[in-house]
């Protein structure tokens, strides 16, 4: 009898522990299955992200198209490309568009201003800052500038400044409250504006489109530099004549009727501007070619606001000709 007991309570025990054990399986694969489509679902997350990153990697082609030019240009472009640009300067929207808020002084009760092209003068880098430790470091002056402080460009063969200053300088105040760029940045920068940058390269001049040197090196680009500057005078338009040009061009009458010029740019095109109707304002930027011909760059738009390019440039004319003297 004894035996008998002692054998039940022996099942007892087993179909127990079996019982046991599968709760503790079930327990166990549970989660164990969540895990899985987790792991499943993450999978497919970083499956379909990887896929997107591929489509974003530049093929062979593309590749090989060429680099950003990273001279002192370029550099500037990238500059007022970046965002906060214009509580220093003029910046990239506000170039392209032709018009710009001052930022000086009694700016609000001047209304928008008009501009058509900056120019960077070089100058004594040390005189503007006075802890340089880069002996290759270049400094510009750029004009117009958009308020009461002067802004200035500095430029290493590795980086880029934008800012502004009434007095002497140091590196430290710069970065505080200027906009420093590395090359890497200015590359990213210029590639991520490509049609921005495009729009206004030929809007910004450099000691006569070349850039400058230290001080204190006269070097063949110096030369280069007067040889364009007297090339490009040699070519240059008079108000009245930029006027006929105008109006000769295939640019719609109605478009220019009431032009007149506005600004005289370094390279020696003119700016002109038209108000056709009672809110329209058109610019025209006309650029020598050489003796025969001459370029003419339009941009329509409106003058509420300041002056404002139309998205559809193409419904009022041409946005380049070419009309011969």
């Amino acid at each position: 009898m004894k035996k008998i007991i002692i054998a039940v309570m022996g099942a007892v025990v087993v179909i127990g522990a079996g019982l046991g054990i599968g709760v503790y399986t079930q327990r166990e694969q549970t989660p164990k299955k969540t895990d899985t489509n987790q792991h499943t679902r993450k999978h497919t997350k970083m499956s379909s992200h990887a896929s997107v990153k591929k489509s974003e990697i530049p093929s062979a082609k593309s590749s090989s198209k060429p680099e950003v030019t990273l001279d002192d240009k370029h550099k500037f472009l990238a500059l007022i490309e970046t965002p906060g640009a214009n509580k220093l300067s003029i910046d990239a929207h506000q170039l392209q568009a032709g018009s710009y808020k001052s930022t000086g002084v009694g700016g609000d009760n001047l209304g928008p201003q008009t501009v058509s092209s900056l120019t960077l003068t070089s100058t004594d880098a040390n005189q503007l800052v006075n802890d340089l430790d880069d002996p290759n470091t270049k400094a510009y002056q750029v004009t117009p500038g958009s308020g009461g402080s002067n802004v200035y460009v500095l430029t290493t063969p590795h980086d880029a400044t934008l800012f502004c200053a009434q007095n002497v300088s140091t590196k430290q105040q710069i970065a505080d409250y200027g906009i420093h760029l590395t090359n890497a940045a200015i590359t990213q920068t210029l590639n991520q504006n490509t049609s921005l940058t495009k729009a206004i390269t030929d809007k910004v001049f450099v000691d006569a489109d070349n850039d400058a040197t230290p001080a204190t090196t006269a070097t063949s680009e110096q030369t280069a530099s007067k040889k364009t500057t007297s090339t490009t005078v040699s070519h240059k338009l008079t108000d009245a004549e930029a006027l006929t040009l105008l109006k000769k061009s295939s640019i719609p009458e109605t478009e220019t009727r009431t032009a007149q010029v506005s600004q005289t740019n370094p390279d020696g095109s003119l700016l002109l501007v038209s108000y056709p109707g009672a809110k329209g304002e058109n610019h025209f930027v006309l650029r020598p070619i050489n003796d025969d011909q001459v370029k003419i760059d339009a941009t329509y738009g409106t003058a509420q606001g300041g002056f404002t390019p139309f998205e559809d440039q193409s419904q009022y004319g041409p946005s380049s000709v070419t009309v011969s003297r």
